[in-house]
């Protein structure tokens, strides 16, 4: 103790060398007389670690006075007083607890901290030890544990290495490293699968064909549209198989919309996590997250150049933690026919997911055969949805094939049927007839087919056979007499050049009124197809009423299912009590 006082504090210009070190000396000798029926070990010497800066203020404001006020934060934080980190260090563990170990260090590394700068800057390990053991208390490797607890967990502690010697010191403004690891300790599993949700919402209307889902729950409505459901990251594939809970919710939201089956059970594919990649964004998410409660937290304790390089590495773990989540998102999963689950692996990443999804992960579905943008003959024909004599197909049924039935593949949209099935028309592949069976209006091959929809019950695929080319009739030319005008004479130059009438063009064209509920289909044959082109608007008001044969509540089936489809076409969803 001495000896700090005489080689490293006198240093100082203003330090009081005899009159200071009286002062001290009496104010620790009396501190210790009123606690010595609780102190430990022998005291044939007074050490460094034998004091409780918190009842020393002889000691504490000469530190406050030669070498600033913040050390006093310090003292608070890392080295005395029942909130410090030493005493909760020293709190986990008995033989720390019984000598106050971790204590005795903190104190003896900031009286050590002042006097000394450059290599000789603090106490090496050989010096706190010294400081601190006595006889007959504690084995020397202690303090070295005592030493690790405190790099991660003391703020304001700092350290460096020379020639494998380590040296300690305490200082005012806090470490940041230190800071970090002690915030990624306060890091939840929970906090980090919320933060990877946020994260993945942020982009989800960025993704191309798909209306994407982010962790939704197993009550899932009625999909009619390509839809990708990412899993929550706590639903994990393990080395390639799907156990836990993963696969119970695969398959329940794959056949079921609450207590009914899914009519529509080929629009939904699966976007999981994989363990290890999981593992990997949970380090890099846990140190951004740490990362941003210090920049918080520490604003005004950190200086402009610790605040720079927080903001460096939030901004590198910040790209970091994106292209984690593409890796770890790495398996495309299908529920297929008869229970069957479909895999597909990805292998190559970008940096943001649903630049992934757009590039990668669709490339991918089309080269595999799992998404078509068309289908060909062959594949009509292997599906046994091609026309025979007998047996005529509704062409809104091949759509609604591929919708419905997980043993196809997935399509595009509407526009992958229609488009293809124009084609084979226009190639006399296969015929396209308006009307019903046994009463067709007209029948189209080798041609175009005039509002042509896919989604309309009208138009059937026919046999070629049906279709009879219309004969067109040669009819003479007539003899057209010229007629003179009554009276005799010649026609007036008016009467000859007498222009026709102009066509009138609208501005806009507007359909309103009540829809018998069994004729909505026709909605969109008749009014929103025709109008394709012209910038159609639509406006919808839907209203259903309680009734006893189907009251609606909010448990009720059919309130959960219009209320989630409400939220995901962005429209309004209002209640009447």
């Amino acid at each position: 103790m001495i000896d700090i006082f005489e080689k490293r504090w006198a240093s100082h210009s203003d330090f009081q060398r005899t009159r200071g070190v009286l002062r001290m000396l009496g104010s620790i000798v009396a501190e210790l007389w009123k606690r010595q029926s609780n102190l430990t070990g022998s005291h044939g010497l007074i050490h460094l670690s034998d004091m409780n800066l918190g009842n020393l203020d002889a000691i504490t404001s000469q530190i406050k006075k030669l070498w600033g006020n913040g050390y006093d934060a310090v003292i608070s934080a890392d080295v005395s007083g029942n909130n410090s980190n030493s005493f909760k260090i020293d709190s986990n563990k008995q033989e720390y607890r019984m000598f106050g170990i971790t204590q005795g260090v903190a104190t003896a590394i900031i009286l050590g901290t002042f006097g000394s700068d450059g290599t000789k800057k603090g106490l090496n390990i050989k010096e706190i030890k010294l400081m601190v053991l006595k006889p007959d208390t504690y084995n020397h490797n202690s303090i070295n544990g005592v030493i690790d607890a405190l790099e991660s967990e003391a703020h304001y502690l700092y350290y460096s290495e020379a020639a494998n010697i380590k040296r300690y010191w305490f200082y005012t403004r806090p470490n940041i490293n230190i800071l970090i690891n002690q915030a990624k300790g306060d890091v939840q599993r929970s906090n980090l699968e919320q933060e990877i949700i946020n994260r993945i919402k942020v982009h989800e209307r960025e993704f191309n064909l798909f209306n994407v889902l982010v962790a939704p729950s197993d009550d899932l409505p009625e999909q009619t549209r390509l839809t990708l459901v990412i899993a929550h990251p706590s639903l994990i594939v393990n080395a390639d198989v799907l156990n836990g809970k993963l696969k119970p919710y695969i398959e329940k939201v794959a056949s079921k919309r609450g207590n009914y089956e899914r009519i529509y059970k080929n629009t939904i594919l699966f976007l999981v996590a994989t363990e290890m990649g999981i593992n990997q964004l949970h380090i890099e998410l846990r140190e951004l997250i740490a990362c941003n409660k210090i920049k918080t937290d520490y604003a005004g304790q950190l200086s402009q150049e610790q605040k720079n390089d927080l903001l460096e590495k939030i901004k590198e773990l910040n790209k970091k933690v994106d292209r984690s989540i593409c890796i770890a998102y790495s398996l495309i999963i299908k529920a297929g026919a008869k229970g069957e689950i479909e895999k597909l692996q990805i292998k190559q990443f970008k940096e943001i997911i649903d630049v992934q999804f757009n590039i990668n992960i669709l490339e991918l579905l089309k080269d595999e055969e799992w998404l078509l943008e068309g289908v060909g003959f062959g594949k009509l024909q292997e599906i046994n949805l091609i026309p025979t004599v007998e047996n005529p197909v509704r062409v809104k049924d091949v759509y609604e094939a591929f919708l419905r039935y997980n043993d196809k593949p997935m399509i595009t949209g509407v526009q992958a049927i229609q488009t293809s099935l124009l084609r084979l028309c226009n190639g006399r592949q296969v015929a396209i007839a308006q009307g019903e069976p046994g009463n067709f209006t007209k029948i189209y091959l080798g041609e175009g087919v005039p509002f042509f929809d896919v989604t309309s019950p009208d138009f059937w695929l026919v046999d070629k056979s049906f279709y009879q080319p219309e004969t067109q009739e040669v009819s003479k030319p007539e003899t057209l007499e010229k007629t003179y005008p009554e009276g005799g004479g010649i026609e007036s130059p008016d009467e000859v050049n007498q222009s026709p009438s102009l066509t009138k063009e609208f501005r806009s064209i507007s359909i309103s009124g009540k829809i018998d509920v069994a004729n909505y289909s026709q909605v969109f044959t008749s009014f929103i197809n025709p109008l394709m082109k012209n910038n159609v608007e639509i406006n919808i008001t839907i209203k259903g009423k309680t009734t006893n044969a189907a009251p609606l509540t909010e448990n009720s089936p059919q309130y959960k299912i219009i209320k989630e489809s409400a939220s995901q076409l962005g429209l309004a969803f209002d209640v009447e009590e």
